[in-house]
């Protein structure tokens, strides 16, 4: 009868009453239900661990345990068994057998047979201690793991070993892999050890000699797990992007650079209207600094430049692991155009609610779109030569035909203008005649660059890509002047000249319109597919912090119990390593597509979580708690900026809005224009008719996408934002009520059919409907990031940014105070042997003054900046050996160092008035700021203690003023992790450490 009720209701149905009503043997083999266990019987050694893993067979169930005792007459206990990482079995690992066992499976109802571990006394690793010695570049001290084990630590760190037996043995050997196996060292005490170097990722287990002479296994098996250092990572953090100025402004870029085990080198390289390259080195890399900010100062003048050049510039950083393979880490190619002053003063204005380039829909033709390709494509070039050793042979081809294509393509379309320039446009005005030359120039630069890219030869290509770029900004500044004639009304220098400058404008919106949709429609859709990428991480991030808040919770409550049943933590600690490490990967991919420094920084978050976790399963003591904590806390630092990046996306996506409606306003404003003459001059009414009611069908198409976009844009963030969704939703309204499409589109009926005047009054009905949406836009664009709370993290992470920089400086100052020094003694040096020896040659007297001169000499030869105040000084003032007091800077330097205190300066303002606005007290800030207005008017930045006293204020002020913003915010500033936290000093660690190795003891029975 239990039979049937087992095959009718399945294994849960039978509980262990029921199974006792079974006949030894019989329906047990005829179950389909079956649990596998391994090892079954085993013979093994006194104070041994072992695992213990089961295989369900014909069913599944969610919990498995298995049952023990160590006596006949005790009861059984129960402990739980955990699903493996890489197969359908459980595993539980059992930690220091002293008595023979018996033991059997169950779930479900379903139990295996009664297996028994044997209990001899034979010899077995007690206690296994491991000492780390990582390798000399990350300067890390020797760390030693009392209770090892497991091992995760960085490829090239040396292992020394040291395992102690639970009795005396003559020999011992380690096995790695099951098929390496190296000798272990007898020590007077009884110990063995060993030391071995880890490069790759595998198993080892120790095994001693037997009392008949045979190897025997001694150990578990354990995990060697390699950490990979990651290289470095660079961008530009001002201005972050393309930018443009005049050619007598100062453009200031800055750099940040951070690595895991500190920063050798950052250099800015840049280039003039794609010549030569100019390296500049921001910082030299003489103490190791985990972080750098580095800002640097384009002066403009200084370079001869006129409107329609550029300057391009990249940086590229090292970090101290220079491994043979190691090459610097490059940043993504930036420009700054050079355009005349005037017109970025008429850009700025005409744009001041709306900002950003690019137009849509014809609403308005950017005349700087063809440049804008053009960069595109330089940028391409540059990434896949920059990145060419992580492509395959394939991928590398694909990119090299894909800027084929896009090279091509430009080509064609600056072709067909330059074609319909010639048939079209006559005119002696010399903006029409540099267009006219300037543009041929660019397609013939564009053709040399096909034919190198067509050669798969991508370096060569770039010079010529430069070169076309510089010919069309030259060519789009011409046509901007002509533009200005358009405008000035009295200026175009008679009708004949008015009407070639309306047929050129016409051209280039033609052809720029197309260009420009084309490219648009791109860029969004693939900035869309971007955010649905980063949704999607959110989603994991959040689940893989769940998973890993339970495995350190888990690890808390085991902590300071060695000798705890319930193994195999470190498996599933692995297994969470694996998934973020993925999504890290997932998320650099993104971050280089997108060319977003946040992103790479959640990026590095991730593998540093992900190194955390593997560290943590690694040691199953109080240490791996801390790495498991420290993980987690990595999560949640890459989630909160994925979450940073969503709140600025609605950001963005109104700000686009407010461009694309800017946009609006020019056209109809042409528009408007246009039927007035329209009205005044009826002649070539018909060509004239077309033309303006191709701009209004693009305009009514524009209007119904921003409308679209509105109101999706509303409904994403109308959970985390509700004022700004609400006025976006007021925004989208708006178009309906006022009917701005039925508006434009009846008004292309009144012009085809009626007299232009009757379409005039609608004309200003448009505009106003226009000017009512560009309100409400402003408003949704306040609204965004208002609450308390959001305007604390912002501010939280501009004081951590400048307090990094201000850190990040002060050690550059010292650093290349210290370099000029050294520079300056060589030459004094090499100046006095050379007056040595033309003493030897010309008398004492000669050679006295030889010596002087030549002391002179060198020191000029050294840096002529320096003057006296090279005379040697052996003190531990950190100042190297300048005399206390003085700092020795080239102009050059001094004028480099000022520019960025007076950035830094004004980041600091821009942080106080965020606050203000939220009534935050700025008591400390205040005086904060004034010690930066004091280290910028410092006159010759010579005095090394004033400059270090006021850097050190500013310092520890921001440090402190952090803290109390994270306060604000409610960040748990208490939590101390043990391990993994570089910002714990050494000796408290250790303090720590030993603190709960003692508890670990007290436990211990």
């Amino acid at each position: 009868m239990a039979v049937l009720l087992l095959f009718l209701f399945g294994p849960s149905y039978l509980q262990d009453g029921a199974r006792a009503l079974l006949p030894t043997g019989s329906p047990e083999a005829a179950s389909p239900y079956h649990i596998d266990v391994l090892p079954g019987d085993a013979t093994i050694a006194r104070g041994s661990d072992q695992t213990i893993t089961a295989h369900l067979l014909g069913f599944e169930a969610e919990e498995v345990d298995v049952l023990l005792r160590s006596s006949p007459n005790a009861p059984f206990e129960r402990l739980p068994l955990i699903p493996q990482v890489d197969s359908d079995g459980y595993e539980v690992m059992l930690f220091d057998i002293q008595d023979e066992t018996e033991y059997f499976v169950q779930s479900a109802g379903v139990r295996s047979a009664v297996f028994t571990f044997e209990v001899i006394d034979l010899p077995y690793v007690e206690r296994l201690e491991l000492e780390y010695h990582f390798p000399a570049y990350t300067q890390l001290a020797p760390r030693v793991i009392e209770n090892g084990g497991d091992i995760a630590v960085l490829r090239g760190t040396e292992i020394r070993l040291r395992a102690f037996p639970t009795m005396g043995t003559p020999a011992g050997q380690i096995l790695f892999d099951e098929a390496d196996a190296r000798a272990l060292t007898l020590t007077e005490d009884g110990a063995f050890t060993m030391s071995f170097e880890v490069s790759e990722e595998g198993f080892y287990r120790i095994e001693l000699e037997g009392p008949r002479g045979e190897m025997i296994t001694a150990s578990p098996q354990y995990t060697i797990d390699v950490l990979t250092d990651q290289p470095p990572s660079v961008s530009f953090v001002k201005p972050g992007r393309d930018s443009t100025a005049s050619p007598i402004e100062e453009v200031y870029v800055e750099a940040r650079a951070d690595d895991d085990f500190g920063v050798q080198t950052l250099e800015l390289t840049y280039s003039v209207n794609g010549g030569p390259e100019q390296t500049v080195n921001l910082y030299g890399g003489g103490s190791t600094l985990k972080e750098v900010s580095a800002g640097h100062t384009f002066f403009l003048e200084e370079l001869d430049l006129v409107p329609g050049d550029f300057v391009s510039y990249y940086a590229q950083v090292a970090d101290n692991n220079q491994a043979e393979d190691a090459t610097p880490v490059k940043s993504d190619l930036y420009f700054v155009q050079v355009r005349a002053f005037r017109k970025d003063f008429r850009a700025a204005e005409s744009q001041a609610g709306g900002g950003g380039g690019g137009g849509g829909g014809g609403a308005g033709a950017d005349p700087r779109a063809l440049s804008q390709q053009q960069r595109e494509v330089i940028s391409a070039t540059f990434n896949v030569i920059r990145d060419r050793d992580g492509y395959s042979a394939d991928e590398y081809r694909e990119n090299i035909v894909f800027l084929t294509l896009a090279q091509g393509r430009l080509r064609e379309q600056v072709e067909s203008l330059v074609t319909r320039l010639n048939s079209r446009v006559t005119s002696p005005d010399p903006a029409f005649r540099t267009i006219a030359e300037t543009l041929p120039k660019a397609m013939e630069e564009m053709r040399a660059a096909e034919e190198h890219l067509q050669a798969q030869n991508a370096t060569d290509a770039l010079p010529p890509e430069q070169r076309a770029l510089q010919q069309l900004q030259r060519a789009e500044e011409a046509y901007e002047e002509v533009q200005v004639t358009m405008g000035g009304g009295g200026g175009g220098g008679g009708g004949g000249s008015r009407s070639a400058a309306e047929d050129l404008a016409d051209l280039f919106e033609l052809e720029l319109d197309r260009l420009q949709n084309q490219y648009e429609t791109l860029e969004r859709g693939q900035q869309q597919a971007a955010d649905e990428r980063i949704d999607e991480l959110m989603e994991r991030l959040k689940e893989l912090a769940r998973r890993q808040e339970q495995e350190a919770e888990r690890r808390r409550r085991q902590a300071g119990n060695q000798r705890s049943a319930q193994g195999g933590g470190g498996a599933s600690q692995r297994a969470l390593a694996e998934e973020t490490e993925e999504a890290a990967r997932r998320l650099e991919r993104l971050a280089r597509e997108t060319n977003r420094p946040d992103l790479m920084d959640a990026s590095r978050r991730l593998q540093e979580a992900a190194d955390a976790m593997r560290r943590a399963a690694a040691n199953a003591d109080n240490l791996g708690l801390g790495e498991a904590t420290a993980a987690l806390d990595r999560l949640r630092d890459a989630r909160r900026r994925l979450e940073q990046e969503q709140a600025d996306r609605l950001a963005r996506d109104i700000e686009d809005a407010r461009r694309r409606v800017q946009e609006l306003a020019q056209a109809e404003q042409g528009i408007s224009r246009d039927v007035d003459r329209l009205v005044e001059n009826p002649a070539d009414r018909r060509e004239q008719l077309r033309r303006l009611l191709d701009r209004k069908t693009a305009m009514e198409a524009e209007v119904a996408d921003l409308e679209r976009q509105l109101d999706t844009t509303a409904a994403d963030f109308r959970r985390e934002e509700r004022d700004a969704s609400q006025k976006l939703q007021e925004a989208a309204n708006s178009i309906r009520e006022n009917r701005i499409k039925e508006k434009i589109r009846y008004t292309m009926g009144l012009l085809q059919t009626r007299s232009p005047a009757n379409a005039q009054p609608f004309e200003g009905e448009i505009t106003s409907d226009i000017d009512e949406l560009r309100e409400l836009l402003s408003e949704a664009a306040a609204a965004v990031g208002r609450s308390e709370q959001d305007v604390l993290a912002r501010a939280l992470d501009q004081t951590r940014d400048l307090m990094r920089g201000m850190e990040s400086l002060e050690q550059r100052m010292r650093e290349t105070d210290q370099q000029n020094a050294q520079r300056g003694q060589d030459g004094q040096q090499a100046g006095q042997q050379d007056g040595q020896q033309g003493g030897q040659q010309g008398g004492q007297q000669g050679g006295q003054q030889g010596g002087q001169q030549g002391g002179q000499q060198g020191g000029s030869r050294g840096d002529g900046a320096f003057g006296d105040t090279l005379g040697p000084f052996g003190g531990g003032d950190g100042y190297g050996s300048r005399r206390p007091g003085t700092y020795a800077f080239t102009d050059e330097q001094i004028r480099q160092f000022r520019g960025e205190v007076r950035e830094r300066g004004v980041d600091a303002q821009e942080l106080r008035q965020l606050l203000a606005r939220e009534g935050f007290d700025m008591g400390d800030l205040d005086e904060i700021i004034q010690a930066m207005r004091a280290l910028d008017s410092l006159r010759d930045y010579a005095d090394a203690e004033e400059i270090a006293r006021l850097q050190t204020y500013v310092v520890e002020g921001l440090k402190r003023f952090e803290y109390r913003l994270r306060r604000e915010i409610g960040m748990d500033t208490d939590q101390l992790f043990l391990a993994g936290s570089d910002e714990v000093p050494a000796g408290f660690r250790e303090l720590i450490e030993e603190y709960y190795r003692s508890l670990a003891r007290q436990q211990s029975p």
